[in-house]
C-alpha cells in the first residue's frame, strides 16, 4: 500500500500527499481554530474561527506547493528531470530524478523556492496591513503572510537538506569544484544545527512548552537527512566510472552489503524498485540475494535509459 496519494496536477507536475500531511493538516486546523485566531481576532463566533482555520490551512499548504513548483520550474530550465511534488509532515519536497548539472544550477534551483515564499509572504502582509479586509479575512491573510516569511527564514538555515543548505553546498561546490567535499561540509553543518535543534526542542518541551518538541522533531529530520545525502553523494563518487561488469566482479560481491545503503532483493520487480529509490537522496541501492551483496542498482541511470517507457523485469536483470 502506498504511503502517498495523488492530490492533483499543476503545471504538468504531479502533486502527491503523504499520509502524515493529513495528520498535520488536522493539527494545524485545530490549533488555529482553538488558539491562534481567537487571540489575534477576538470576539468572533466559534464557527468563524473554524472556517478561518480551514481556509488558512489549505492556503498555507497551497503556498508550500507553489514554493516547490518554484524549484521545479527552475530545475526544468536547467535541463533536470522532475518526478513531482510531495506534501508531508514537514512541508513539501520536489522529487528530482536527475542530479544537479552544476553548482550554478543547484544555486538557482535552491533559491527559486524561497523567492516564491518571499513574494507570497510579502504580498499577504502588505494586504493585511494596508487594506480593510474584515476581521476574518484580515486574520487569515496576516497569518498566512507572517507564517510564509517565518518558514522562509527557517528554510534558509545553512543545513542540508534545507534550501539554505543547498545554497551553501552550491557555493562551496563552485569555490572548490568538488561536489562530494561540498556535500560533506554542508551535511556536517546540518548535523550540528540538527543536534542543537534537538537539544533546544527537548529542553523547551521538558520546561512545559509542548510546541518546542516540534523543533526537536525537525532537528531529527535535518540531522538524519543531511547524513543520508552525504552518504549518497560519497557512494556515487566512489562508484563513478564503475561498469556493471566491474560491480559484479568476484572481488566486489559477496558478504554483507555496505552499511547505510538501501537494500533491494535481486528478485524484486525492477519498476517498483526504481520508483522507490528515485524518492531517496541518492537513488542507489545494494542488490542482495540470500543476504549477500550481488551488485548495485542505480535508479537514476535506469530512469534516464528508460525514457518514456516503464523499466521492466526483475532487479537482477
Amino acid at each position: 500500500m502506498s504511503s502517498s496519494f495523488r492530490i492533483g496536477r499543476l503545471g504538468g507536475v504531479d502533486v502527491d500527499a503523504n499520509w502524515t500531511w493529513v495528520i498535520v493538516l488536522a493539527v494545524v486546523v485545530w490549533s488555529l481554530a482553538a488558539g491562534v485566531f481567537p487571540n489575534t481576532n477576538p470576539g468572533l463566533p466559534a464557527a468563524t474561527y473554524l472556517a478561518m482555520a480551514f481556509v488558512a490551512s489549505l492556503l498555507f499548504f497551497a503556498s508550500i506547493v507553489l514554493h516547490e513548483l518554484g524549484h521545479v520550474r527552475q530545475a526544468r530550465r536547467e535541463g533536470m528531470e522532475v518526478d513531482g511534488v510531495t506534501l508531508w509532515a514537514l512541508g513539501g519536497v520536489a522529487r528530482f530524478s536527475s542530479m544537479f548539472p552544476s553548482a550554478g544550477a543547484e544555486l538557482r534551483v535552491a533559491v527559486a523556492g524561497p523567492v516564491v515564499s518571499l513574494v507570497l509572504g510579502g504580498v499577504c502582509v502588505a494586504l493585511s496591513t494596508t487594506l480593510r479586509l474584515g476581521a476574518a479575512v484580515d486574520g487569515v491573510t496576516a497569518w498566512l503572510g507572517y507564517t510564509n516569511l517565518l518558514l522562509l527564514g527557517f528554510n534558509l538555515i545553512p543545513a542540508l537538506p534545507l534550501d539554505g543548505g543547498r545554497v551553501l553546498r552550491a557555493l562551496l561546490w563552485h569555490v572548490r569544484g568538488d561536489l562530494s567535499w561540498a556535500t560533506t561540509v554542508a551535511a556536517r553543518a546540518g548535523v550540528v544545527i540538527g543536534a542543537v535543534m534537538i537539544a533546544v526542542g527537548f529542553g523547551g518541551g521538558l520546561a512545559g512548552g509542548p510546541g518546542a518538541l516540534w523543533i526537536a522533531f525537525v532537528g531529527v529530520f535535518v540531522l538524519v537527512a543531511g547524513r543520508a545525502e552525504a552518504q549518497a553523494v560519497a557512494l556515487r563518487a566512489s562508484l563513478a566510472g564503475l561498469r556493471v561488469g566491474d560491480a559484479m566482479a568476484p572481488s566486489r560481491i559477496g558478504g554483507a552489503p555496505p552499511p547505510g545503503l538501501p537494500r533491494v532483493d535481486a528478485d524484486a520487480d525492477l519498476a517498483t524498485a526504481v520508483v522507490a529509490l528515485l524518492q531517496t537522496a541518492g537513488g542507489l541501492a545494494a542488490v542482495v540475494q540470500d543476504g549477500e551483496l550481488v551488485g548495485f542498482l542505480d535508479a537514476i541511470r535506469i530512469a534516464r535509459g528508460a525514457a518514456d517507457r516503464r523499466p521492466a523485469g526483475l532487479v537482477r536483470s
